[in-house]
């Protein structure tokens, strides 16, 4: 018998072939844009973790921080003092010493999944604050320590830890 073109058998064959093998580079695919994804969320919540470190550094330095006190109507709260700074009298080109009577205060805080500098809130862009984010104060001697510890959790529910200790010396006004 002499066969011209496919026969059921081996057409059933190759449509079985050709659906394993969409289905196996279905499978890459979905693995791969899932991969994606998480690789993107991630370098999302570095990016924003690390900004939320730079601005609590950049706030901290440029601030001067000579004293602090615990906040009384939250436990998740830090308020930082400058009560003098030195400044340059260009005149006469002395060094002074200029008193803040109030103190300068700079406020870090903690409350409902958001972080608060000076009572504005900090966008996340994306993500909030895990309730196992805090603030810690260990004071050795004239040294005042400072950890913040934050949780970014996503959308998906993916947690990303971020830690952040800056130190600074107590310090009574010169003279007083």
């Amino acid at each position: 018998m002499d066969k011209k073109g496919l026969g059921l058998l081996e057409l059933l064959g190759a449509i079985v072939i050709f659906g394993l093998m969409v289905s196996m580079l279905s499978v890459l695919i979905s693995f791969i844009l899932n991969a994606s994804d998480k690789i993107t969320e991630k370098s999302r919540a570095n990016t924003e973790g690390m900004y939320l470190i730079s601005l609590i550094e950049s706030k901290l330095q440029s601030f001067g921080a000579t004293d602090y006190q615990i906040c009384l109507d939250t436990t998740e709260c830090i308020i930082v003092e400058n009560h003098f700074s030195y400044v340059l009298d260009e005149e006469t080109e002395n060094i002074l010493l200029e008193t803040y009577e109030p103190a300068l205060t700079l406020r870090f805080e903690i409350k409902n999944h958001a972080f608060y500098i000076d009572n504005s809130e900090i966008s996340l862009r994306g993500f909030m604050l895990h309730e196992d984010s805090s603030i810690e104060i260990i004071v050795l001697q004239n040294t005042v320590r400072m950890k913040f510890y934050f949780v970014l959790i996503s959308n998906n529910e993916n947690t990303y830890p971020f830690t952040i200790s800056k130190s600074f010396e107590k310090q009574e006004i010169p003279g007083s």
